[in-house]
């Protein structure tokens, strides 16, 4: 990041310095341009790089994503959930050993966040493995409820007032001992919204794209794309589209196991290798029903192999060998994913930089100063490069204008009756 900053810094002062010499000399912008175009300056100032990287889950309400993260932590239940639109904040997960497991509420933004507060969340993460069951249960409970005190939409307010968007600006960051997000990950969950939500939501998601830049994850319940999901991801779209290369991974949430084996005939618990198949099967056909969804579809590739941004999930059955195989490969894609991403801008990003640099230098070639001794050998080597070309030029014009007479009757004779009735067709016009 500080690369791509001082390279800016530096673009800047140089073309500032040599912007009104360079306006004049209109012959060496045919040479070498030196000023980058305005889609590249942008790519380049809206350029982020982070140490973890940045996956943001997004979806409408009631597609999984409550239940995505909790297998994606690998923490059990701890986040409120229910039917329809349980919070209107952004969560984001970062990693923190069990004793310094806390819970942020940040305001200003994601550029610069301020903490209003913080609540311990240490005791519901250490030594829990010496607890009964039922502990177990009331502990979750517990921290359930101490979370659920700050994502819960409010009650005593409507969701277009002040008070609402005042509400909804804040943003959650929560450090659990996750064993994903200790990998270098980081996760934010956002709030599902369509066209009709309060503007606030979709001012929070641009704010976390511009600041954060990261790969979205958008789950989907139904297979063949509900009107929901759709207009969902409309909004979704439509709240992105000025910021420029956002990835976006779609996860096939719900994906019933039960049926597939019915479908497939199997009542046994089926073998890995029958369980790959069948899992690839399902994969292809889902994929095909998402390719027939309109405005969903237009940027992904026909075939599912030559597809990396796409897979299914299910928590339908979790000790399932088959749940389980598909859990790992979903969530390994995705991580993949935005992995693959990150570096996909970084070396954009750098393509980018290195031309500019090599471009500067053809720069330099060019308009060094030369003595003039330099400048007369240079006019001497021009002017027998334009002696040598137009005599050689003129050594074969006469062979030029020979073969031209032999060849124009044979060429006219070929097409004589194409002219005869091009004429005819003319003469009938009046032309």
């Amino acid at each position: 990041m500080a690369t791509v900053s001082q390279f800016l810094a530096l673009h800047k002062e140089f073309t500032d310095q040599i912007d009104l010499s360079y306006t004049r000399l209109s012959t060496i912008k045919d040479v070498v341009d030196i000023f980058l175009p305005s889609d590249k300056m942008k790519i380049l100032n809206e350029f982020k790089t982070f140490e973890e990287v940045q996956l943001a889950v997004c979806g409408y309400n009631s597609s999984g994503k409550t239940s995505f993260l909790h297998h994606f932590l690998g923490k059990g239940s701890f986040l409120p959930a229910g039917k329809g639109a349980v919070t209107a904040r952004i969560v984001k997960f970062s990693y923190a050993p069990a004793e310094e497991a806390r819970l942020l509420v940040q305001g200003g933004g994601f550029h610069s966040p301020v903490t209003k507060k913080l609540t311990n969340l240490s005791p519901y993460f250490l030594s829990t493995n010496q607890m009964t069951t039922q502990q177990k249960r009331e502990n979750a409970k517990d921290l359930k409820d101490k979370i659920a005190g700050e994502l819960a939409r409010p009650t005593d307010y409507g969701p277009f007032s002040k008070e609402f968007a005042e509400w909804a600006s804040y943003f959650i960051e929560i450090y659990i001992p996750s064993p994903v997000l200790e990998l270098g990950i980081t996760v934010y969950d956002t709030p599902g919204f369509h066209f009709g939500d309060d503007p606030i939501l979709v001012e929070n998601l641009k704010d976390l794209i511009r600041a954060r830049r990261p790969s979205l994850i958008f789950l989907y319940d139904n297979e063949t794309v509900s009107e929901d999901s759709k207009k969902c991801f409309d909004a979704l779209k439509l709240s992105i589209q000025e910021i420029a290369a956002v990835g976006i991974f779609f996860l096939n949430t719900k994906a019933d196991i039960s049926t597939v084996l019915r479908d497939a005939g199997i009542d046994e618990l089926p073998e890995q290798e029958e369980i790959n198949v069948l899992l690839q099967k399902e994969r292809v056909d889902r994929y095909s029903l998402l390719r027939k969804v309109s405005g969903m579809s237009s940027d992904l590739p026909d075939e599912l192999n030559d597809c990396d941004c796409f897979d299914i999930f299910s928590v339908e059955r979790p000790e399932h060998p088959m749940e389980q195989t598909m859990k790992k490969s979903a969530i390994d894609r995705t991580v993949t994913f935005a992995a693959k991403y990150d570096l996909q801008n970084t070396k954009q990003v750098s393509h980018i930089i290195l031309n500019t640099i090599t471009t500067f230098f053809d720069f330099v070639l060019v308009t060094n100063r030369r003595s003039k001794e330099e400048w007369e050998k240079l006019q001497q080597e021009a002017f027998r490069w334009a002696d040598d070309f137009f005599e050689k030029y003129s050594s074969h014009l006469e062979s030029i204008a020979e073969d031209a007479q032999v060849q124009l009757p044979i060429e006219f004779r070929k097409h004589r009756n194409d002219f005869i009735e091009r004429a005819k067709e003319y003469a009938v016009h009046g032309v």
